[in-house]
């Protein structure tokens, strides 16, 4: 398989949202929401599926929300990669 390179100061730029997260009607604050069992299973998978398409990234960021930080987590399992968690992505 052929991947084309990115020249000069290109740059690949990949989206993942979180997981499928806890109710709001828990209460609770948003930020401390956590992704369900099946959140998880469906992250992982897809983090499967985006390991078998995409180059490895050299970055994870994420937003410091509980379920957020717990998709980037996953990803970065399955990437080999530590997320870095930014604070301005939680605004």
């Amino acid at each position: 398989e052929h991947r084309t390179q990115p020249t000069g100061d290109a740059m690949e730029l990949l989206l993942f949202r979180h997981g499928i997260a806890e109710s709001r009607e828990l209460g609770g604050p948003d930020a401390q929401r956590e992704l369900t069992a099946q959140g998880v299973e469906r992250t992982l998978r897809a983090a499967h599926g985006l390991a078998r398409v995409a180059d490895r990234p050299e970055v994870i960021l994420t937003s410091p929300k509980t379920r957020a930080l717990q998709t980037a987590t996953v990803l970065g399992d399955v990437f080999d990669r530590t997320p870095e968690i930014v604070d301005v992505l939680a605004e």
